[in-house]
């Protein structure tokens, strides 16, 4: 609690004006329970006592956008999802359900609207829209700005997240100028487009941050250091780009800011509509990002940050959770490293890239192998002694490991077929697991592999060893494969 209101910002009366023109309350807070969030989020502030009031877990809301969390709705960063009811429901929390916590005296206090409410009651929304409609403008959402890089950035890693970030920040930035040019002008217009400039920059720093946080953590715990300028300045390029590619569009087609019909003029003018507009669009902000920048340059190009994020993902995953078989293992590093080479040829990759992602193999590698090795050590510790052996698991066979990855590797850089190769390591993997058991290999994984109905058994046929249930081996690569090139299409 003490951190939490120390890094609270402190009381100013003008800054809640401007955030609640409508007008609002302070509240002391009595009691108040602080969760982390979820990873890479914000945190949220929970079970509170305030001024007599308590919410609960039901209630949550951010502790520092005091952007109220009501539906996973409002949470869906889709454009093509984008509808009028969820910009009336923006529109309606951001005039009745923001939270703010400021420090006031070293206390902590809660700011709310003056008619705070979580959720709109019977009729709110129609009277929002009846209102909008009548004046032909919609608020001002400078929440929504604020919240792009947090709603669509933070988390779990997702398959092109940094490409979906970077289009909806730069089609809010466009979109947000547009709107200030067609409501103020003079000294006004000119305060209302420096602080756009002042929260652009402060997203594309947030961006940033997270990216860095996301990969080059990993990258510097691997031996890969001095990338977090470089990836730092890709970034705020790879938005400035982005957004002066969707000012171009507007400026050849004026049309782009009138997506809604005359009924709901309104529409034009909220922020969180016409961004999603811009982007449905066409995707060109953030596809011509995706293009070769050279092997000489100072940035790396969004395709790139995309292959690194993804080749950093997936190995994370690997050092976390570590393998039960050698072959498994073989298998699972080489498809990733033969989907990383080709995503980069496919793609121009420069130089530094390349280099970047060789020196990060080289040194993860090994902590896989020994994370799979505690596991084995685990099994070992806990066998169920009268029918179970200790000798059933012993560490990773580093030469059979290395034999079914180099097979793949190797074949694969012959000729480019990532399937073939596959093949080619399932007739090698298939041997030296033969011959390994034939020296005296004791592990069950090897043995029950090589039994009819096993792994090798049914690596092309149906997976009989689960009653038929079950995918082959080779089909599960096929479809990794098949899954991966309709991912680098999209990225």
């Amino acid at each position: 609690m003490t951190d939490f209101l120390a890094n609270l910002p402190h009381f100013n009366a003008a800054d809640l004006a401007r955030k609640f023109p409508n007008g609002y309350r302070i509240q002391k807070v009595g009691r108040l329970d602080v969760e982390p969030g979820e990873p890479g989020g914000i945190p949220v502030a929970k079970n509170m006592l305030s001024s007599g009031r308590s919410y609960s877990t039901s209630d949550s809301f951010s502790s520092t956008t005091g952007a109220a969390k009501l539906t996973t709705e409002l949470f869906d960063t889709n454009p093509a999802n984008y509808t009028k009811e969820k910009a009336l429901q923006e529109v309606f929390n951001q005039r009745y359900s923001r939270m703010q916590f400021v420090n006031i005296d070293g206390e902590l206090n809660l700011v709310t609207p003056e008619d705070f409410r979580l959720a709109p009651r019977e009729g709110d929304l129609e009277a929002l829209e009846q209102e909008m409609r009548e004046s032909g403008q919609a608020d001002l959402m400078w929440d929504s700005f604020q919240a792009v890089v947090t709603k669509s950035y933070s988390g779990s890693f997702s398959q092109n997240k940094l490409t979906k970030t970077v289009d909806a920040l730069a089609a809010h930035y466009a979109a947000q100028k547009s709107i200030l040019k067609e409501r103020f002008q003079g000294e006004e217009l000119t305060e209302q487009l420096e602080r756009l400039e002042t929260v652009w920059q402060t997203e594309s720093d947030h961006l940033a941050s997270e990216y860095i946080k996301d990969v080059n953590g990993f990258l510097e715990e691997n031996g890969q250091t001095g990338q977090a300028d470089k990836f730092r300045e890709s970034v705020r390029a790879i938005l400035d780009e982005a957004a002066a590619n969707y000012e171009e569009k507007i400026a050849q087609n004026p049309d782009l800011l009138r997506p809604a019909g005359e009924r709901d003029e309104w529409l034009n003018t909220h922020l969180g509509y016409l961004a999603a507009s811009l982007q449905m669009s066409g995707r060109d902000g953030v596809e011509a990002q995706a293009e070769v920048r050279g092997e000489e340059s100072e940035v790396f190009s969004l395709s790139e940050l995309e292959i690194a994020s993804r080749t950093v993902n997936r190995y994370q995953s690997a050092v976390r959770e570590g393998y039960t078989t050698e072959h498994g293992m073989a298998f699972d590093l080489a498809m990733l490293d033969m989907e990383t080479d080709t995503a980069m040829r496919m793609k121009g990759a420069g130089d530094s890239l390349r280099k970047l992602m060789d020196g990060l193999r080289e040194n993860v590698i090994p902590k896989i192998l020994a994370r799979t090795d505690r596991y084995f050590a685990q099994k070992r510790a806990n066998v169920k002694h009268g029918w179970e052996s200790p000798s059933w698991y012993p560490p990773v066979d580093r030469g059979l490991f290395q034999g079914i990855y180099d097979a793949v590797w190797n074949a694969y850089r012959q000729n480019g077929d990532a399937l073939g190769a596959i093949r080619s390591g399932a007739d090698v993997g298939r041997n030296l697991t033969a011959r390994t058991v034939a020296r005296g290999g004791t592990a069950s994984r090897w043995s029950v592999s090589l039994m009819e109905g096993g792994y090798w058994d049914t690596f092309y046929g149906a997976g009989s060893r689960y009653g038929g249930a079950a995918k082959s081996g080779y089909q599960v690569y096929a479809e990794r494969w098949q899954s991966f090139l309709n991912e680098l299409g999209a990225m």
